[in-house]
């Protein structure tokens, strides 16, 4: 084993698990928290464009989505396959993975490219866009969907840095990329007027310096060592792509069910279009941290596993939980209680302030069960529970949300749209605990 893969193996070994947990987590959430406000700071800046531009945003942001899904499932299954290596003791095969996984980001990409770029208008409409909304968005969408597919190496490279315990380099990184964002934000759109455009180059300029970060990373050597074997190449891919498959799913889920979403509360005009956008963005505030902590922890469940230590695993899922919904509970208190005053400098008018309130009041009262469900589905991808992952991504989003805005959204409007949201993530919680009994009962 490399001195780099021994070093990583003995830290993600340390015995003092919350120390543990936080010091690989603790990075991961305040990077993939600077994502959060780049975003704020993004709706700060294009709310003075108008409710079509926010719209616009908000639409974009699902299509984007479904692109970034592929990143966060090379990533997280390269995660996987890259931490339980390095907890059997194999350095080797932890490059290998980290090899494959960043050159599984460059047909990701190119599939991506390949089926939004030729008509990105269709795609929008796809996506449930009205027409002004379309003529709004042709400027942004193109550039945004390109950053996306750059975004892939940014995704993809961090994921293998916190796998490898250099969770303080991914965090780099990503407050480095998201912060650069934000000022190209302000010099675009308020320096140089470039309106909605300037915000789509900010983020393929800022999204292309953290993919040169990481290929300068791995290059000096400074993360693991790269090594490509064709003999074993196969069974690495097919290992990361059946982790890594229920992570995309989700995350393709998920923008699926925000285009769901959209285009359920199209129906009640522009406004709702931009109001269920705004509260939207206001959970993703409160919902990245929890994903960071998941990333973070990723790594100590996949060795723990790997090193066939069950007792430590158990303890892992047991103090992440407690995180989590701990956190949870605080934020969604706040969001419920503060919601008029997050939502106020987002918005473009006082309609869409209180439509927005409304969405994000009934939205955020399930935030805590959401948590729950993600920390569930973070401890069955790191042990390569792929059938299990895959149960947990798809029912709640694929099956539970389109049922609930049939049976809702005629009766109730715009209330039923945002009620779905908040019981589908209730599902997930309920289906989350059925799997992980059932997963213990069978593993007794």
């Amino acid at each position: 084993m490399s001195a780099l893969a021994e070093s990583a193996a003995a830290e993600l070994g340390d015995p003092r698990l919350p120390r543990l947990v936080l010091r690989l987590a603790g990075p991961a959430v305040v990077g993939i928290s600077a994502h959060s406000l780049q975003m704020v700071a993004n709706a700060l800046f294009v709310a003075g464009l108008g409710p079509a531009a926010v719209a616009s945003v908000a639409l974009v942001q699902s299509m984007t989505l479904a692109v970034a899904a592929l990143g966060y499932g090379i990533g997280i299954g390269t995660a996987s396959v890259v931490s339980r290596a390095l907890g059997r003791g194999d350095g080797r095969a932890a490059g290998e993975a980290a090899a494959l996984g960043l050159a599984l980001t460059l047909p990701a990409g190119a599939l991506a490219l390949a089926l939004l770029l030729p008509d990105v208008e269709a795609a929008l409409r796809l996506f449930g866009a009205p027409a002004s909304v379309v003529a709004t968005a042709r400027a942004y969408a193109p550039l945004a969907v390109i950053a996306t597919a750059v975004m892939l190496v940014h995704i993809v490279g961090g994921f293998i840095a916190r796998a490898e315990a250099s969770a303080r380099f991914s965090m780099t990184v990503m407050v480095g990329a998201f912060g650069l964002n934000i000022l190209l934000d302000a010099l675009f759109i308020l320096g140089w007027g470039w309106g909605i455009e300037g915000a789509g180059w900010a983020t393929l300029v800022s999204q292309a310096a953290a993919a040169a970060a990481y290929a300068l990373y791995f290059r000096t050597g400074s993360g693991l060592r790269l090594r490509l074997c064709l003999r074993r190449a196969a069974g690495i891919v097919r290992e990361i792509l059946a982790v890594g498959a229920s992570a995309s799913a989700a995350a393709l889920l998920a923008a699926l069910s925000l285009v769901l979403l959209i285009r359920a509360a199209a129906a009640e005009g522009e406004a709702a279009v931009a109001a269920l956008g705004l509260a939207l963005r206001i959970l993703d505030f409160g919902m990245l941290p929890v994903l960071g902590l998941c990333s973070g922890a990723e790594a100590v469940l996949g060795f723990a596993h790997g090193a066939g230590d069950r007792a430590r695993l158990d303890r892992a899922l047991r103090l992440v939980l407690a995180m989590a919904a701990a956190y949870a509970l605080a934020w969604s208190t706040v969001a419920i209680l503060c919601a008029r005053q997050l939502l106020a400098p987002l918005a473009p008018d006082a309609a869409t302030l209180a439509l927005a309130v409304r969405a994000s009041n009934a939205i955020e009262t399930a935030f805590p069960l959401w948590a729950v469900a993600a920390v569930v589905l973070t401890r069955f991808q790191a042990t390569g529970a792929a059938h299990r992952a895959a149960a947990l991504s798809f029912a709640p989003q694929g099956c539970a949300l389109p049922a609930l805005l049939l049976a809702l959204v005629p009766a109730w409007g715009f209330e039923g749209v945002v009620a779905s949201r908040a019981l589908a993530d209730a599902a997930a919680c309920l289906l989350a605990l059925l799997l992980l009994a059932a997963g213990r009962r069978r593993d007794a």
